[in-house]
């Protein structure tokens, strides 16, 4: 008997040293369009490279391909023909240039204009670390007013002051370089164009027109137009200025005596869940009994939308009403990155790789929506849809304790309200949360989302193929969010700094006041 038990045990530790020795010695999974490691790839990537025009054309090729196998809907807005006929075109553009090397800086222009054809804001080149492949960079960080270009931010001590309204860079006037460059803006509306536009700017100074540091600045300030000489600025320093400290922002305006909460959102994707959690559970603990709310999602990018969700569901003591349709492309291809997600979570559980192939998924249920997601992605038949179950985001509601807010809500949205930050307005006008102020969204009702990053193989540039198609309603769906009360921007109010949006908030506030007088 104890001659079994010493077997016995023998063998237990032999299993369990081959099962660490195992895990110890197992390679990370490998993300499956990327060669080496994904985040490696977004960490260390410089586009200061050249590429053949052989291989720039097979990325044409490449980015067409992967159009196919994981785009959620591409050819809503242009047609399959016109796609493949613009590829060709761009192709033919490529072969007929002289020499045979590219820079990465013109390969990228080449594949954007591709991508961006498809006009649905997600679908894109992402311009990964372009600021490490110059010198130094452009420091004015600018926005779109009526058509011009204004100063939103100046990054280190420079003579264009903010507010000032950009009229030329070394001579190039603002409307040539819009003109010229517009085609490599993402984008369905107009107004998400313009203000995409205003970010790319400083990208296209200095990657598209190769202008380097100085630059002499031709702008409007006080009705005076000046010239000044401006130099670029340090990677770090300009980081450092336009990088959020935070997402999410409480201020007030005061109204005939009265402090109105403001609560503004810029995304809903920095810092962690948690933080995000106690702070809207604290602000609502705080302000639940007061009459007036303010949310302005006027600079929203975007993020994780179920972030938005939890502030939505803290609106209504009714169960919020969700999106009509978030369906997920079920394809070989997107089943591959799926896969690698739950590979990637066995591999920091210590679980050996010869069990990867086995559904563990299936043994540690989450109440993670995008867990239902990647789940219900793998267990579809290629060539179909899975559909979101708007319940999987339960985990995201209040719960019934929560303070839930009983006064009156405004919104103030703008054309840079996109992505998770138009599905937050288009779910807020759908529940009938208050009333929206401002100007019409960026993003659309429908929208492409999620999407997934595929490193082409020669060129290395990223491109981002939404595999989701999110649709609140379709009763507008080519519009975005329409403003209940809508409030027109000037270039003359944004050089005076007047804030017409809030003015018409308060407006409406101090009325409400007088009538319950």
């Amino acid at each position: 008997m104890k001659k079994t038990l010493l077997i016995a045990l023998a063998v237990a530790v032999v299993l369990v040293a081959i099962w660490f020795g195992t895990v110890s010695l197992q390679a990370p999974p490998q993300y499956p369009f990327v060669q080496g490691d994904i985040e490696a790839h977004f960490d260390d990537h410089v586009p200061d490279y050249a590429i053949s025009k052989a291989g720039l054309i097979e990325d044409v090729d490449a980015l067409v391909a992967h159009t196919q196998d994981l785009h959620a809907d591409p050819y809503r807005i242009a047609s399959q023909a016109a796609f493949l006929a613009k590829a060709e075109e761009i192709k033919a553009q490529i072969d007929a240039l002289e020499g045979d090397d590219i820079s990465a800086h013109a390969a990228f222009y080449h594949l954007q204009e591709l991508a961006v054809f498809l006009e649905d804001g997600h679908t894109t080149l992402y311009p990964l670390n372009w600021e490490m492949s110059v010198e130094s960079i452009f420091p004015l960080i600018m926005t779109p007013v009526e058509g011009s270009i204004f100063v939103k931010d100046v990054v280190g001590d420079q003579p264009v002051p903010e507010r000032a309204e950009i009229l030329a860079v070394n001579g190039l006037s603002i409307e040539q370089v819009m003109d010229e460059t517009m085609q490599y803006v993402p984008g369905t509306l107009p107004q998400l164009k313009q203000s995409r536009f205003a970010e790319f700017l400083s990208m296209f100074i200095q990657t598209y027109y190769d202008m380097p540091s100085p630059w002499e600045v031709t702008y409007r300030h006080d009705g005076v137009v000046a010239t000044a000489t401006v130099e670029g600025v340090s990677q770090d320093a300009y980081f450092e200025a336009t990088i959020p400290q935070r997402d999410y922002v409480e201020s007030e305006v005061v109204v005939n005596g009265t402090p109105i909460p403001v609560l503004e959102f810029v995304g809903f994707q920095y810092g962690e869940w948690e933080k995000f959690q106690g702070f809207i559970q604290d602000f609502f603990a705080r302000h639940q009994d007061d009459p007036y709310l303010v949310i302005d999602v006027r600079h929203h990018y975007g993020g994780n939308g179920d972030w938005g969700y939890y502030v939505l569901s803290h609106l209504t003591a009714e169960p919020l009403q969700g999106y009509e349709e978030f369906s997920f492309i079920v394809s070989p291809a997107n089943q591959q990155i799926i896969r690698y997600g739950f590979e990637d979570a066995y591999y920091e559980m210590g679980i050996p790789r010869f069990l990867w192939g086995l559904p563990l998924y299936k043994l540690v249920e989450q109440d993670d929506p995008m867990y239902w997601i990647g789940r219900g992605i793998l267990e579809s038949e290629p060539g179909t849809f899975y559909h979101a179950r708007w319940e999987d985001t339960s985990s995201y509601w209040a719960g019934d304790t929560a303070d839930r807010f009983q006064g009156q809500v405004f919104l103030i949205t703008s054309g840079e309200t996109f992505s998770a930050g138009g599905v937050f307005a288009a779910l807020f006008e759908h529940n009938d949360l208050g009333t929206i102020v401002g100007r019409e969204t960026g993003g659309r009702v429908y929208l492409m989302s999620d999407y997934v990053p595929v490193v082409l193989p020669n060129s290395r540039l990223t491109y981002l193929v939404p595999t989701a198609k999110f649709i609140v309603s379709d009763e507008n769906p080519d519009r975005g969010v329409m403003p209940d009360i809508p409030v027109a921007l000037t270039a003359e109010d944004y050089a005076n700094d007047v804030d017409r949006d809030m003015e018409r908030v308060v407006e409406l506030i101090e009325a409400d006041m007088a009538a319950a007088d």
